[in-house]
């Protein structure tokens, strides 16, 4: 009997197994197989349960609008072994009309969900995309998309549907209000869910810039939201009434199922600094990196667990690096200008990214406990040191998730 004759659930068994970068091209040997890879849900289902338990995943770090594969080789650094990293093999994203032309679609911004890409494009276009199916379903807006909107992507989870979150804030004299809208793909549609609420906290986004809120300044760094099981989680400060001039950090949520708003302590102490959010490799747990106010050289990896039964979110601190030297950590804590991290915690090392600037021109480092590296990585590299846009470091999954067309 071969493959060809088996029976389908055996079938959808066997190529739940096999990774999803290595189905996409044996959706062309067979039609049969193609239907099956591209609309079998119980396939998509079980390959995602599949990819996350042996946590098949890559790490992607967007560079001057391109979209690239990381490797990195980290095998004997525990033995003093140099450790490398190549930045190879594109993800060109084509515009809707493109077919098989050379247009390529510069993206802005990411957020990956579900092995889906939400990409914000640099003409204010908004797409989902699926790398691995070669995907795309553009977002059509309701009125237009302005540079400084906000995107999230999550899942609502009693619908059962992805959506995508909308917030456009502006200044109303001295107070800050936010139009919120969520697109459903179910109905193919935008749905205004606030408009022009004021709110007294700030999402720290985007370059380094100075903001006025209340008539006080607040100066913020440079933070990507991350979604993890159907929410999504952004790094905030709140306004603390007591002392106007004094902003509280928390951890903002977004929960697509209600689509309500939410806070989340921090972990640490007083004198920790959060700085930049990321996920685990399965996808399945936030994480967050801090360091020290008084020890500005050593750097807490913490992990988040949420009980099914209450919500409630707890930390746990997951590593703690730092680097002896002290001289090398004002190159690393470059941090105004951006930071985006992973974690491999067999190795024990903290694996950045980061804005080329006056110390480096390198953008991604290591560091472990007791020593911090340079990585001189082959492949893209920003093109300019100052003007370059920051580069992002995330861990993507490769699923067969199709994206939901409209009804």
């Amino acid at each position: 009997m071969t493959i060809r004759n088996l029976p389908e659930d055996l079938v959808v068994e066997i190529l739940s197994r096999v990774p999803a970068v290595s189905l996409a091209r044996l959706r062309s040997t067979s039609s049969k197989w193609n239907t099956l890879i591209k609309y079998e849900r119980v396939l998509a289902k079980k390959h995602s349960a599949n990819a996350l338990m042996h946590s098949s995943s890559l790490a992607l770090v967007l560079i001057d609008y391109r979209l690239y594969v990381v490797r990195f080789n980290l095998h004997g650094i525990q033995s003093n072994v140099a450790p490398s990293v190549k930045v190879t093999d594109q993800f060109i994203l084509k515009g809707p009309l493109s077919n098989n032309s050379s247009e390529e679609v510069g993206i802005r911004n990411v957020i990956h969900y579900d092995g889906l890409l939400l990409c914000s494009s640099n003409d204010n276009r908004l797409v989902v995309w699926n790398p691995c199916l070669g995907e795309t379903r553009w977002i059509q807006p309701r009125n237009s998309y302005k540079e400084s909107d906000l995107y999230a992507l999550g899942y609502d989870n009693i619908s059962s549907c992805y959506k995508i979150l909308r917030m456009e804030r502006f200044l109303h004299g001295i107070i800050f209000q936010t139009d919120i809208e969520v697109y459903d793909f179910t109905s193919n549609s935008w749905r205004v869910v606030i408009v022009g609420k004021s709110r007294n906290w700030v999402i720290i986004y985007g370059e380094t810039y100075d903001i006025s809120v209340n008539g006080h300044i607040v100066i913020w760094g440079h933070t990507h939201g991350m979604s993890v099981n159907g929410d999504t989680y952004w790094l905030a400060s709140v306004q603390i009434l007591e002392h106007e001039d004094h902003y509280q950090p928390f951890l903002l949520s977004f929960d697509f199922s209600t689509e309500r708003f939410g806070s989340v302590s921090l972990p640490g102490d007083v004198y920790t600094i959060p700085l930049a959010l990321s996920v685990t490799r399965q996808g399945r747990q936030l994480c967050m990196l801090l360091h020290g106010f008084f020890k500005s050289n050593v750097y807490d990896i913490w992990i988040a667990s949420k009980s099914e039964s209450t919500g409630a979110m707890s930390w746990s601190k997951l590593l703690t690096v730092w680097d002896d030297d002290i001289h090398n950590h004002f190159r690393f804590r470059q941090f105004g200008n951006g930071v985006s991290f992973l974690t491999d915690y067999e190795k024990e090392v903290l694996l950045s990214c980061n804005k080329p600037n006056q110390y480096s021109k390198n953008i991604i480092n290591i560091m472990g406990k007791g020593k911090y590296t340079e990585l001189e990585h082959h492949g893209a590299k920003p093109t300019h040191v100052h003007d370059s846009p920051t580069p992002f470091l995330f861990s993507y999954v490769p699923s067969l998730v199709q994206i939901q067309q409209g009804i």
